[in-house]
């Protein structure tokens, strides 16, 4: 009867325990079992690091960081990949099976069938998403799908990449039978809004909220893992040095088996669009050239510029301005490296915004 016993003390442990990792205990030994839906989970602290979760907020750039590391390297994604679209030409590089499973995790908990946006995303539970994953109250089959990739020996140095981690990441690490690296990477929020705004048509304060709350639970759920950190700005300044850094520091630093392939200027080349660092050095000629853009509050040495609001009404252009605050406040401290403190203070996000998404 003992694998009974264990089972009962899995399940347990798994509805009670706060902390991702599980290690289950029996007289001193330290087993693996089945749950009830027949997926196993594992104590990642028992083998070496297999591969990286790459973290970042919609629109901020992973699909470029993303594609140099495979197509430069040669980190190994799974299959099947999500097709490349009219707003990302050169591939997501996201495992299909994966973001449906992340899709499954949200919709159980908001019951929105794409939730990625969602005014409350907030509130979901990694806890709840494990649970129910192990009494078989979701479909998982794109669970097993992507852990029998990933935890395969042969899938080394493997690259795991979907917006929708930040907010889940916690909810897959049982699963894995290695703890993964964490590549984080960010980008200006109010370019990151604006850009929401063109693709789906998102308000510009729900977009700046949106962005808070992808990289609160980014930095936190990948708090206790190794971490490296980059942004959008630094690898479109120098895409192929700063590439090249992430890869080494995945090697030296998080113990990442080394990629099989070598960074190339001629891969770096192909694969970055240079309309957009020429886009890039455009703008700030364009913008030296315009009057000074006025600071409207100087945060730990750090300017914050007025920007052109599309609001009308005063309520809610105020309530846009409130959010566009807390959120380059963020940024400043992402670029300072604050924000990655274990003691950081994050905004107060209680008040939700209304929005035109219609929860199913």
């Amino acid at each position: 009867m003992r694998p009974i016993v264990v089972l009962k003390k899995t399940l347990l442990c798994v509805t009670l325990c706060c902390a991702a990792y599980f290690s289950f205990e029996f007289k001193g030994d330290t087993f693996r079992q089945r749950s009830l839906a027949n997926i196993e989970i594992h104590d990642s602290e028992l083998k070496p690091t297999s591969g990286f979760v790459v973290l970042g907020m919609h629109r901020s750039g992973t699909s470029m960081i993303s594609g140099l590391l495979v197509e430069g390297f040669g980190y190994k994604t799974g299959g099947p990949l999500l097709e490349p679209a009219s707003d990302n030409e050169k591939g997501f590089f996201e495992l299909s099976p994966a973001v449906n499973q992340n899709q499954v995790f949200l919709y159980d908990q908001l019951q929105l069938r794409d939730a990625w946006n969602h005014p409350n995303i907030d509130s979901f539970n990694h806890e709840i998403a494990i649970r129910s994953a192990l009494n078989g109250e979701i479909d998982i089959k794109n669970l097993r799908n992507v852990t029998e990739q990933l935890n395969d020996a042969k899938s080394s140095p493997w690259l795991l990449k979907d917006p929708r981690l930040c907010i889940t990441f916690q909810s897959w690490l049982p699963f894995l039978n290695s703890k993964p690296a964490v590549v984080f990477t960010y980008r200006n929020p109010l370019s990151v809004a604006k850009s929401l705004n063109i693709r789906d048509r998102l308000p510009l304060i729900h977009g700046l909220r949106l962005w808070i709350v992808y990289n609160k639970a980014a930095i936190q759920n990948s708090a206790h893992m190794c971490r490296v950190t980059t942004s959008n700005n630094a690898i479109l300044q120098d895409p192929f040095n700063e590439v090249l850094r992430i890869s080494n520091e995945l090697t030296s630093k998080c113990n990442v088996p080394p990629p099989p392939g070598q960074l190339s200027v001629e891969t770096v080349d192909s694969f970055i669009d240079p309309t957009l660092q020429h886009n890039q050095a455009v703008r700030k000629l364009q913008e030296e050239s315009l009057p000074k853009k006025q600071v409207i509050e100087v945060y730990n040495d750090c300017d914050i510029y007025e920007y052109p609001s599309w609001q009308t009404d005063a309520y809610w252009k105020q309530l846009e301005m409130d959010m566009y605050l807390k959120a380059m406040r963020i940024h400043c401290d992402l670029e300072s490296g604050v924000a990655y403190n274990a003691d950081y203070v994050w905004p107060n996000l209680q008040e939700k915004v209304k929005t035109n998404i219609a929860v199913e």
